[in-house]
């Protein structure tokens, strides 16, 4: 700052001279609040600072806060709310009902509105049990009791089987009515991806085809044996 006299060149040149004026007086009566009283004046100053106008710092708060009520435009408020919440137990919502009554809202499903809507499905589920007499010929098994086969029409899903104790696994074999050749289906993913890609249609008009059940009996049995298919048959397709 020595040797710095008028002509300035900026006014931040002229502003630090009167403060190293000041500063360097006989009296040292240091900077007053005059010297920078107000916000151009420290900007004149510090040039390069990034200093923040009144209007930006309230931008900045709006922004902070979004776009709350009233009732809880501080921080204050918010934290006051959020103490007066309990947390949600598993007890609290054991039924669908009661989690309609808490979101009243929200685009959730009554279980009459559920229900009505699976009737609307019109959705039918069957069931078919394979029946599997011994290998031995005598009067309480004869093999014409065998079932191991039925004929549907139409497509069918939502696959499950449920065999008694002598059997390990079952597998499948399916074909078209009107065809000759067995197509294998080691399980019911198999089973239900052979319907899915040559069966079309309802029970009503849809295509009629065999289905097989064969059983594997599990080591040591050869007792009588079931396994009972339930499958959903969907109308109006």
């Amino acid at each position: 700052m020595e040797g710095l006299t008028p002509p300035f060149y900026s006014r931040t040149d002229e502003l630090l001279y009167k403060i190293y004026l000041k500063l360097n007086g006989e009296s040292m009566p240091g900077l007053t609040l005059n010297d920078i009283n107000t916000l151009t004046k420290l900007n004149a100053i510090l040039q390069d600072a990034d200093l923040v106008s009144q209007q930006h710092f309230n931008d900045s708060i709006m922004a902070l806060k979004g776009n709350v009520p009233v009732s809880a435009n501080t921080l204050e408020k918010l934290y006051n709310i959020l103490q007066g919440m309990q947390s949600l137990k598993r007890e609290d919502i054991d039924t669908l009902e009661e989690l309609n009554a808490i979101l009243t809202d929200a685009d959730l499903v009554r279980i009459q509105d559920l229900a009505d809507a699976l009737v609307a499905l019109n959705l039918k589920q069957r069931s078919f049990q394979f029946y599997f007499p011994d290998s031995h010929w005598d009067d309480d098994h004869n093999q014409s009791m065998r079932r191991d086969r039925l004929v549907l029409r139409g497509k069918i899903n939502l696959l499950t089987e449920d065999f008694t104790n002598a059997l390990s696994a079952v597998s499948y074999k399916t074909r078209i009515d009107t065809s000759s050749s067995w197509a294998y289906h080691l399980n019911l993913t198999a089973l239900q991806n052979w319907i899915n890609a040559n069966v079309s249609g309802n029970e009503q008009t849809g295509t009629r085809y065999w289905v097989r059940c064969i059983p594997v009996y599990k080591s040591g049995y050869g007792d009588e044996a079931v396994n009972t298919l339930t499958y959903t048959s969907p109308q109006g397709l």
